[in-house]
């Protein structure tokens, strides 16, 4: 949180991780941060849950190897760093719960 402007908070309980986000343009809903947050995530091959809210949630699987876990999270860094620098916000569209076929 202190690193990048638009993370206001980060949560963990053992392996249930949390990240927050807000916009210094207070206009813009957090929740547009946090979705393409998770859209980078995406493309970069990490899932995480973002439906109506502005926190990222993330429950990695407990038996989840060490290094893919780390490389995990450099990927997680690297897409709220992309944001943060001013990447362009996916807007807002509907939350893509998971199951749908399609996605």
């Amino acid at each position: 949180a202190e690193k990048y402007s638009i993370v206001s908070e980060v949560r963990c309980l053992g392996l249930l991780m949390g990240i927050s986000f807000s916009h210094p343009d207070e206009e813009i809903d957090a929740i547009w941060v946090a979705r393409t947050v998770r859209d980078q995530m995406l493309q970069k091959g990490v899932w995480a849950i973002c439906n109506e809210e502005s926190t990222l949630r993330m429950y990695p699987a407990l038996n989840m190897d060490q290094a893919v876990f780390m490389q995990a999270l450099d990927r997680v860094e690297e897409a709220i760093d992309t944001v943060n620098r001013g990447g362009k916000l996916v807007g807002d569209y509907p939350g893509m719960p998971s199951g749908v076929e399609g996605f």
